[in-house]
């Protein structure tokens, strides 16, 4: 799993919209899950894009990954 939580990582740091941001990734039994606070809705959505851009490219039995599917849990804050 961790190598999925770094991918997620460089995923989000190397996007244009939430690169800047700080968010924290976490991932534990199959579950992604993204915390800390952005400033709008858009960016909490493009951090889950991103996200997702992983974990729809890993599979179940390769990459570092041994489960079968991947959650995420979009827990980001929006602060204006």
């Amino acid at each position: 799993m961790q190598q999925v939580e770094e991918r997620v990582r460089r995923e989000i740091s190397s996007d244009p919209h939430v690169g800047q941001c700080k968010i924290n990734v976490k991932c534990v039994e199959g579950n992604v899950l993204l915390t800390g606070i952005v400033s709008s809705f858009y960016l909490k959505q493009m951090a889950q894009v991103a996200a997702i851009r992983v974990i729809e490219n890993t599979s179940p039995n390769g990459n570092g990954c041994p489960y079968l599917a991947l959650t995420l849990q979009n827990r980001l804050d929006v602060e204006w």
